[in-house]
């Protein structure tokens, strides 16, 4: 090959050599970058797994689910489907404290006597009650308790349904609690044989309290009674 007249080789031979050497040092900066300290370009660098200071990193499941509770519809509060069978500390026990002041009998309307207000105790799904009040209720049936209360309460609480000792029937009661003549369940509370539920009611500013329960089978058959009970009757002030 020839050389210039100062002894030095032609810029072009001169080239092929650095040109290769150039591309090899800038490639090595490249790949020195991305093992290093990521793309040189932030906008192609890839979003980070770690979660800011301010966000949580625990997904979330969606809301939170409420277990379902035998809420009752009515001016006062709502009740549970557990049964309670102690009065709280400081009650008046309806029954025992405080009497109805009027009853009228568990009587169907084709049948010219019905059966009175027994009191005394009970189990209501497997839970015993001290005091209590049930009857003999035949289909189409009802019966009522009132009670004074002189505006003198804040809360009711009692537990309905079928006493245990009831015979198995197909008949559904529901319960309705007047004070005053305003409906304090809307809509009254049904209940199957077999089941019990507690009920708080406020009773704040009632004078005069009606418990009212209703068999909601059409009237007549050879059936037997059924057995409804209010248990745990308390007044809290």
């Amino acid at each position: 090959m020839s050389r210039d007249t100062q002894g030095r080789q032609p810029f072009a031979w001169r080239l092929q050599y650095v040109l290769p050497a150039v591309i090899g040092i800038v490639t090595l900066v490249i790949l020195a970058l991305q093992l290093g300290g990521g793309p040189a370009n932030p906008a192609l660098r890839q979003p980070s797994s770690t979660p800011s200071s301010g966000s949580s990193s625990t997904p979330s499941s969606g809301p939170s689910a409420t277990a379902p509770t035998s809420t009752i519809s009515s001016p006062g509060p709502g009740g549970s489907s557990e049964p309670t069978s102690s009065p709280p500390p400081g009650a008046v026990v309806l029954g025992r404290d405080l009497r109805p002041v009027d009853q009228a009998q568990c009587r169907s309307p084709d049948l010219a006597q019905g059966a009175a207000w027994q009191l005394g105790a009970v189990q209501l799904a497997g839970h015993p009650f001290p005091t209590a009040y049930y009857c003999d209720l035949f289909p189409g049936g009802v019966g009522s308790l009132d009670f004074v209360l002189s505006k003198a309460y804040r809360q009711l609480s009692l537990t309905a349904g079928f006493a245990d000792t009831s015979q198995a029937t197909n008949q559904t009661i529901e319960l309705e609690i007047v004070g005053d003549g305003k409906y304090y369940l809307s809509p009254p509370r049904n209940l199957r044989f077999g089941e019990a539920v507690d009920v708080q009611v406020n009773v704040t500013g009632i004078t005069r309290m009606e418990l009212k329960i209703t068999e909601l089978s059409p009237p007549g058959g050879s059936g037997a009674p059924s057995q409804p009970a209010l248990a745990g009757l308390t007044l809290s002030t």
